[in-house]
């Protein structure tokens, strides 16, 4: 407990409450109606201090005016069970005396009334840490019930049939009824007229104390942030509700001026504090006394919390609308916040009434005092959200259905990312310019979640970032208009935090702006920033266009520049020609990719120009890596540009040279620009032109088969299937995991003795040969000499040592080996048949179909992620050696299911052997171990099934 101070000593905060502590544990079976009257206990801190007014009559005022409402709320049959625990300020000008509290307790008439004794001054306007020493006091005193209340609160006439308290009852009822949780388990907060969609003033059970061992709050609240703490620790159980009919209304404070100065600044919701660490605390606490209770109504009660950020400047109501109205497939508990960054909207009334609550969905709407700009409007809401996670969206995009779901289920797949990206996409072209756009792709980063896994970063227009636990907010010195801020933001977040990570299901339509070059050349404004804010994702390169001509016009050389500005047209036209309104005449297409280069030539004239006027001369040739280190950007940039200035240089040497210099001169431009527009990609071929492929060895040994060959597969694919088929016909020697790590298993028997699979380890390569080569078993057996020997390989027998890797990356480059891949397309199948294999321990054979498993998605996604990085490394070491007399081909468990047969006799062909028509039902044939669906095999189908809508795994739970 927290010590406070008065001056004469400490007092621990609570002793002064009194009671028997062990009268708490105790029973939080659901009441019914009809039972005995619950015990409820108003908390009602009062002082005369910050108070309107400066006079004792003022003050008993309003006193007497909220303790008359308040008693006239309270029905007659519940007045004998409902005490009012009132805590005056020791030496309160006005309240600290005996005529006071007589007068207070003649005002509470008809209600049970509890004085304390004054409140020592550590206890001054500290309204949290009195709270906290009522509610123990009332517990303590039997109270099922609290209310957390002010003198400066009135309560309202109830228009219903029920009281304020029977409605509250009935909701700790519905919530124990709806999530399975112990009755008690909750808040209900009390509708606020001043602030409606906010919870001011909380009603808690006692289980609340028993959960918390004690404890209101914890000790780091002081005097504000209480009620929306105590709200938000039950919301991540679907136990928050509001009240619909009982309403009372906070007369001094709420969202207005507060009454007292607000204390404890490392609470401040900028700082993250209460928010994060002090929320995740309780949240943890709750969740393991829960555990300890019933794990599965607790994990089956839980819902994801998530909110939504939507600064608007526009304020177009009905696309707000919208925005606000998002659904969910899933249960989870929407908070979206609307920031007006325009405070003088003439329909600032119609969207302020945007507001709402229900049950798991609040709309709440913040007005700033000022027009801010974007990045002070979305820390705002950041700032007001207590949720996990939060979206945040543009308030002109149009969202498709299915956008909360698909983050939820990155959510699920990908815990931990500094970004979840989605795609916002662009209406189809029509104008000129808009085509114009498409084709220079200089948005390129709307829809960058449909080209990269992890993209560097992702706009603000549709994306979800972490939420109450993120300490990075946006900032304030990029343009109002917004550039440059998105970037910074998405970097810096991923410091602490993981990668970021594309979301392709969560889309939204974003419009044209009705000024389209001028508000990309804006966002250079902002990238500049980005050079002094991430100084390690940058890179240096040779002068551009625009520095060229800056430096010919101080060189009074305007020629030159003119030459600078035409070499720039000259070589991105090119470039962005193939792109440029491909359907439409070769006319309209030259003028598309004309009009194509402004954009990214205004972006580089914006730049220099605000380097100048910030008088940052060393930021001259210094450029901003978009991909932040990641792929080969900053190189082919830097290629890019040098290439450019080359060809300036070139041609500013023929305008000033004559005669034969003049001429070779022109010659090599020529050929340059001739290569240019062949390659019509900045040069990027030369990245691949030095990519050198692993050189093939020679030296290594493949034995005395004609045609060797591998086949590289995955666990659970369908490989022994495969190998049976290869391996009855006569003119194939078909070995199975001869590099597996507990057995050798090859054609003629499985051998587990240690000496042997030593002796493998130790000489991959040797082994490899004597594998290769025909022996006279493999003689007898093939009626002769088998012409082609194979033999499977798993991605863990690659890794199992470095002689083991540099092996298989030795016979992936050998063109001398054929190559089979065999993979499955869908990855989920995969991963239930490998979790079913492991379990039992039956690989073949046994019929698993009784074997029910439990995925994480965070797993599956992971088994996934390392699924196709498997078939990516070999795809990527087979580049090259394909084509119709190709060393490599590809086939599917799908197809040899449907059609093992012409399966087999394309691989056949590929091998050069005779064809061989294999016999379905052959003694050594493989047989399928489940039949059955994957929802019968999977607990938590639909849980996964949610996860990966909208993915490109999505069809993976429909097609078996």
């Amino acid at each position: 407990m927290a010590l406070l101070h008065d001056g004469d000593g400490p007092i621990r905060r609570g002793d002064i409450s009194g009671g028997n502590r062990e009268a708490r544990t105790r029973s939080t079976s659901t009441p019914v109606l009809g039972d005995k009257k619950s015990q409820w206990a108003i908390l009602l801190p009062i002082t005369s201090r910050s108070s309107p007014g400066n006079d004792g009559p003022s003050i008993w005022e309003r006193l007497e005016d909220n303790a008359q409402r308040l008693v006239e709320s309270v029905p007659l049959d519940r007045r004998n069970f409902t005490t009012v625990y009132v805590a005056i300020d020791q030496r309160d000008p006005v309240l600290d005396s005996d005529a006071a509290r007589k007068r207070i307790r003649e005002l509470l008439t008809g209600l049970k009334v509890d004085i304390c004794a004054p409140l020592p001054p550590a206890y001054q306007g500290a309204i949290c840490w009195i709270w906290a020493m009522l509610a123990s006091r009332a517990v303590d005193n039997d109270a099922e019930f609290f209310v957390l209340l002010g003198d400066d609160v009135y309560m309202h006439e109830e228009k219903s049939s029920l009281g304020w308290q029977d409605e509250v009852e009935t909701c700790f009822r519905n919530i124990s009824a709806e999530t399975g949780l112990p009755f008690g388990c909750g808040c209900v907060a009390i509708q606020d007229e001043a602030y409606q969609t906010f919870p001011t003033f909380p009603v808690m059970h006692r289980l609340h104390l028993d959960v918390f061992k004690g404890e209101l709050f914890p000790p780091e609240f002081r005097n504000q942030h209480g009620d929306p703490f105590l709200y938000e620790i039950y919301r991540r159980w679907g136990a928050s509700r509001y009240t619909k009919s009982a309403k009372l209304t906070n007369t001094v404070g709420g969202a207005a001026q507060p009454r007292y100065n607000k204390a404890g600044s490392q609470l401040d919701t900028r700082q993250d504090k209460w928010r994060g660490e002090v929320l995740s605390r309780a949240i943890e606490s709750l969740a393991d006394w829960l555990d300890r209770g019933d794990p599965e109504v607790a994990a089956a009660a839980r819902v994801p919390c998530l909110d939504v950020v939507i600064p608007t400047y526009r304020c177009d109501e009905s696309a707000l609308r919208v925005l606000t109205s998002l659904r969910s497939e899933r249960p989870v508990a929407l908070h979206t916040t609307l920031v007006v960054d325009r405070p003088d909207a003439v329909n600032l009334d119609a969207i302020r009434r945007l507001a709402s609550q229900e049950h798991n969905r609040t709309v709440r709407v913040c007005v700033l005092e000022e027009n801010s700009g974007a990045s002070w409007a979305r820390n705002v809401g950041l700032w007001q959200s207590f949720g996990d996670h939060v979206i945040l969206l543009d308030d002109d995009v149009i969202p498709e259905k299915g956008l909360l779901d698909a983050y939820l289920g990155a959510l699920e797949r990908e815990p931990g990312a500094a970004a979840y990206v989605g795609v916002t996409e662009l209406p189809v072209p029509t104008t000129l310019v808009q085509q114009a756009m498409a084709a220079c792709n200089i948005c390129y980063f709307y829809g960058v979640a449909r080209h990269q896994r992890h993209p560097p970063w992702g706009v603000t227009a549709n994306i979800c970032v972490p939420a109450r636990l993120n300490p990075v907010s946006f900032d304030r010195r990029f343009p109002k208009t917004g550039g440059g801020e998105d970037v910074d933001f998405c970097i810096r977040s991923q410091q602490h935090f993981g990668k970021c990570v594309a979301v392709p299901g969560a889309r939204v339509l974003h419009p044209y702006w009705d000024r389209p070059l001028q508000q990309v050349s804006g966002w250079a404004d902002g990238d500049v920033l980005c050079l002094e804010s991430l100084p390690l994702s940058t890179f240096r390169t040779t002068p551009n266009w625009v520095e060229l001509a800056l430096l010919s016009i101080f060189f009074q050389r305007p020629d030159l520049a003119i030459l600078s500005v035409l070499i720039e047209v000259f070589m991105l036209m090119p470039r962005f020609f193939d792109s440029a309104a491909p359907r439409e005449f070769l006319g309209r297409r030259l003028l598309v990719s004309l009009i194509a280069v402004f954009p990214p030539m205004l972006q580089d004239a914006r730049r220099l120009c605000s380097k100048i006027r910030r008088m940052r001369f060393t930021h001259l040739c210094l450029h901003f890596d978009w991909m932040n280190k990641t792929g080969n950007h900053s190189t082919e940039r830097q290629l890019t540009i040098l290439s450019r200035t080359l060809a300036f240089c070139l041609s500013a040497a023929a305008l000033d040279s004559e005669g034969s210099v003049r001429i070779t001169t022109l010659i090599c431009l020529f050929l340059f620009c001739f290569v240019w527009c062949i390659n019509q990609a900045d040069l990027r071929i030369i990245p691949q032109i030095l990519k050198v492929p692993r050189p093939l060895n020679l030296d290594l040994d493949l034995g005395d088969a004609k045609v060797p060959f591998v086949v590289f597969a995955f666990q659970r694919t369908g490989s022994n299937l495969l190998c049976n088929l290869l391996g009855q016909n006569k003119q194939i020697a078909m070995h199975y995991e001869i590099f597996n790590d507990k057995a050798i298993y090859s054609h003629d028997g499985i051998c587990n003795a240690q000496d042997e699979i030593g002796k493998r380890d130790s000489s991959p390569a040797d082994y490899l040969r004597d594998a290769l080569s025909i022996t006279e078993r493999a003689r007898s057996e093939g009626g002769g000499k088998p012409k082609a020997v194979g033999f499977k390989v798993f991605p863990e027998h690659i890794c199992r040592s470095t002689k083991s890797r540099e092996l298989f990356e030795e016979l992936l480059a050998d063109t001398r080996v054929r190559k089979i891949i065999l993979h499955r397309r869908n990855r989920l199948a995969v991963c239930v048949s490998a979790l079913r294999a492991s379990v039992t321990g039956q690989y073949i054979k046994k019929k698993l179909d009784y074997v029910r498993v439990h995925i994480e998605p965070e797993g599956l996604q992971g088994f996934i992620d390392n699924y196709d990085c498997y078939y990516s490394y070999i795809r990527e070491r087979l580049a090259g050696q394909g084509g119709d007399n190709g060393c490599w081909m590809q086939i599917t468990y799908e197809e040899l299911i449907e059609d093992h047969q012409g399966t087999a006799g394309k691989i056949y062909k590929f091998l050069g052997v005779t064809p061989f028509e294999p016999r379905s039902g052959h003694a050594g044939q493989s047989q399928r171990q489940t039949n059955g669906d994957m929802s019968s095999a999977i607990s938590n189908f639909e849980e996964l099934r949610h996860a990966f809508s909208g993915t490109d795994r999505e069809t993976d739970f429909y097609d078996i």
